[in-house]
């Protein structure tokens, strides 16, 4: 014996004998068992009350579609940076703000830079600010007069636009000296005006602007923390706009109530495709469980086990829906997943099931077919269910309630298999011990199973009778006989086991490869259904606006004494590197009252200690004015000016590249803590699940790979088997994750979900296969490779094709979320059978 072999044996108390914590457990299936088969009714009738009772929870369903909710780590740096942006531009009232964007381009992305399209933007901006009226409960309310005059940002919205306008249409501006229309800067009689932002997919000639393919109107606007005023203010500007189509021009909104509302349509198209699903595994179960013997087919039974399924999602939405566990898009799945993961159950029983001895009563049967399969279960239940409670903890909230909706699924399933399911099984017996037709209760045909039924009767609880396809074909589906053959086929040829090997080191190769391309990417577009119309915002602004340049607001929440000069070169340190910074267009996009107000400074020869005192003067100009509004003064205190904000240009030229910019943001602002600067951006939440979700993902996969583990070596108590699980296991996930790379996925929170969902899957293909490998007393190869194929391989299969076609109905469902799941089910079934039936059995018969 090896070294490394008894540290494993010492480790996990293995041994080579049978006994063990697995033979309790069956013994205690097989008396729960007889027990179920002598009292069914409770046991169907219980079920279905309890969940009639409880689904009605579902009425008080909570739902959140919030992104920034959804997708920002609780107590992120996002949120308090959100708050105090919202704190500082409504003027410290303490009122939640809200962005509203609108994207104006042509159909052709044409240039807009022509005076008709650019006078009626102008025009558009004008009616917003000035003249926009909201129906709130009723009343008139003027969006300028009661809603936008208190706030800092929305007065200023869009105020270069007309600025710019007026200098590029106005030969006498156009050609003035101290006008000089460049880009991503322009220059109007020596102020800066930083377009980036404003002007996307801009083109230059000279220098000089020469087209615009997208103007970028955006107004941040009070809420008042009153969700009507979004509300109205939105459809109020929204139907406003859609009266001027005429105008040649296209509009595209974006805002994270409208965000919302596409979100949630995920919902929407997907659930109408739930009973397409339901419909494909009924044709499914029928097909394969009813065979040419009419007395001993299952197709009832394996409709009750859909049924099975079907209580335990309505019990689970019920029951969360009750504990306040809030919904979100990606619980939409949920139901899909629950059918794809609880019907395999339903084959594992019967096949046990038709491997005991018929002559047997059918509670001693069913006493029998759980002894055989209810330790099998319980086992793939139990890493389904730790694979998803280890999501709960996820820092990122849609992860963790679509791990909780799915665990608790997982757990009604478990439960109502054990009892529903069960006592319809035993009820199936009796029927069948009664000769009565499989469909047809009334009709008792002459059973041609009767002939063939084994003529020795079990000689101890562990005898069950193997069905073979010479003895009692009638029995048998016909698909299951041909698959049996080919694998029959495959273990007679010589040679077979080393070019499934082969095989196999190829596949390994590609998914390492694949993992090692792997990109973490969130945005906006993934989230949303292929025909939105927020798909063509998001386009334009990753394409035109983002790369060219947009503005972030740098909040200094304590002002340096800027009659000290060492407190002034401070901020200007932070100042520089700030606008170095990797993704900055630099010091020319800055835009800053302290510049202009230097500059007058120096004109009159001021001092030092008279900062303060020309700077009220400066601010009474008609032409400074405007900077009074980026200040919070207190006259009163010896240090007047409390807080101010700035802005600053950047460009990123994709989503995952905001993560590595709001980090140096924030690097630089600790640098610097006596200043509190907050540098912000809309997307800040975005580059805090993107610095999370690698960490985050790395530890959710291991803590879930080493709970697999766990319960793994509970009930195979055989190092060389265990060790060979483990490897599947970590094989197939490697695959799901490379594989899924190669086909065009990027790391988001909704991939995340996939490979969780994938470790709980493939747990159940090698564990079933490995497990009845562990229990088999046969030891010739082929047959007990044949006989695993009954017991467990054709139960696989079919719990397979159950689990795509469980999916399938996805694949009409236009978004992403659809599509990684999808995705992710196709590969987990390909690769867990290619695992459970050839892979596994030969590295195991190779090593033995």
């Amino acid at each position: 014996m090896s070294k490394s072999h008894s540290i494993w044996s010492s480790l996990f108390w293995l041994s080579s004998s049978d006994s063990g914590f697995a033979d309790v457990l069956e013994n205690a299936f097989q008396r729960y068992g007889e027990f179920v088969g002598r009292h069914p009714t409770p046991f169907v009738l219980g079920p279905i009350v309890f969940t009639l009772l409880i689904v009605f929870g579902t009425v008080n369903m909570h739902v959140v579609d919030d992104m920034r909710e959804l997708y920002t780590p609780p107590g992120s740096l996002s949120l308090k940076e959100h708050q105090l942006h919202s704190r500082f531009s409504t003027a410290g009232n303490d009122s939640a703000s809200e962005a509203f964007f609108v994207g104006v381009a042509l159909n052709d992305n044409g240039n807009l830079m022509q005076y008709n399209y650019t006078t009626a933007i102008d025009r558009i901006n004008d009616y917003v600010l000035k003249n926009l009226t909201l129906n709130i409960h009723g009343t008139n309310v003027s969006f300028d007069r009661e809603i936008c005059s208190k706030s800092v940002l929305c007065r200023e919205s869009n105020h270069a636009l007309g600025l710019i306008i007026d200098a590029y249409f106005d030969p006498k501006l156009r050609n003035n000296k101290e006008v000089n229309l460049t880009y991503p800067v322009a220059n109007v009689f020596g102020n800066k005006i930083y377009l980036g932002g404003l002007f996307g997919g801009v083109a230059v000639c000279n220098g000089r602007i020469k087209e615009v393919k997208l103007i970028h109107l955006m107004y941040n606007y009070p809420t008042f923390n009153n969700a009507t005023i979004i509300k109205t203010f939105e459809k109020a500007l929204r139907r406003y706009l859609s009266s001027l189509e005429s105008t040649g021009l296209q509009f595209n909104s974006f805002s994270s109530d409208i965000l919302k509302s596409e979100i949630s349509r995920t919902a929407t198209y997907a659930l109408p495709y739930f009973p397409v699903s339901v419909a494909l595994l009924t044709a499914l179960l029928l097909s394969v469980l009813y065979t040419a013997d009419p007395v001993t087919s299952k197709p009832v039974e394996g409709l009750m086990g859909l049924a099975n399924s079907l209580l335990a999602i309505g019990a689970a939405f019920g029951f969360m829906s009750l504990l306040n566990i809030p919904f979100n898009n990606t619980v939409t799945v949920v139901p899909f997943i629950t059918l794809a993961l609880a019907v395999d159950d339903t084959f594992i029983l019967l096949a046990a099931w038709q491997q005991t001895n018929p002559s047997l009563c059918p509670e001693r049967r069913l006493g029998l077919t759980l002894k055989e399969a209810g330790t099998a279960i319980t086992i793939t239940v139990m890493t389904d269910i730790f694979s998803f409670v280890i999501g709960t903890f996820s820092s990122t909230p849609a992860i963790s309630s679509f791990c909780l909706f799915t665990v608790a699924a997982i757990l009604f399933d478990y439960v109502f298999q054990l009892t529903f399911f069960c006592a319809i099984t035993v009820l199936g017996g009796r029927r069948e011990a009664a000769g009565r037709h499989c469909l047809w209760y009334r009709i008792r045909p002459a059973s041609k199973s009767s002939l063939l039924r084994p003529k020795v009767a079990l000689t101890s609880d562990r005898d069950v009778q193997p069905v073979s396809a010479s003895s009692n074909l009638q029995r048998v589906n016909p698909g299951q006989r041909m698959l049996k053959l080919w694998y029959k086929a495959f273990w007679t040829t010589p040679g077979s086991r080393w070019i499934a090997m082969t095989i196999y080191v190829l596949y390994l190769g590609i998914s390492f490869y694949g993992t090692c391309k792997i990109r973490i990417n969130l945005t906006p577009g993934h989230l949303l259904v292929a025909d939105s119309p927020l798909k063509r915002y998001v386009w334009l602004a990753e394409n035109f606006v983002y790369p060219q340049g947009f503005v972030a607001y740098v909040y200094i929440l304590n002002a340096p004494d800027f009659r000290n000069r060492t407190q002034t070169l401070r901020f200007r340190n932070f100042l520089a590197e700030l606008e170095s910074s990797t993704h900055a267009v630099g010091s020319d996009s800055t835009t800053l009252w302290l510049d202009d107000f230097s500059k007058h400074l120096e004109h009159l020869g001021a001092e030092d200690e008279e900062f303060y005192d020309y700077l009220y003067d400066f601010l009474k100009l008609s032409s400074k004015a405007h900077w009074r509004s980026h200040l919070h003064i207190n006259e009163k205190a010896d240090k007047p000016v409390q807080q101010f904000y700035f802005t600053t240009g950047f460009r990123v030229n994709e989503w995952v590249l905001r993560a590595d910019m709001v980090s140096q943001w924030r690097s630089i602002s600790a640098k610097y803590e006596e200043l509190q600067p907050v540098v912000y951006d809309e997307y800040n939440f975005i580059a805090d699940q993107v610095l999370s979700l690698k960490t985050t993902t790395l530890q959710e996969v291991g803590v879930a790979f080493c709970c697999m583990f766990l319960v793994c070596a509970v009930f195979i108590r055989k190092s060389d088997l265990l060790f060979w699980v483990l490897w599947s296991l970590f094989s197939m996930d490697m695959g799901v994750i490379g594989l899924l790379t190669l086909w065009g996925l990027d790391m988001d929170p909704t991939t995340v979900i996939s490979i969780l969902m994938s470790i709980g899957l493939t747990v159940d293909f090698t564990i079933h296969m490995a497990y009845h490998y562990y229990r088999c007393p046969v030891q010739q190869t082929e047959r007990k490779m044949l006989l695993l194929f009954d017991l467990a391989g054709w139960p696989l299969i079919e719990g397979g094709m159950c689990t795509l076609l469980a999916m399938l109905s996805l694949v009409f469902v236009p978004s992403n979320v659809a599509t990684v799941f999808f995705r992710t089910v196709v590969l987990v079934v390909t690769l867990g059978l290619f695992h459970a039936l050839f892979v596994l059995p030969v590295l195991f018969t190779l090593t033995k």
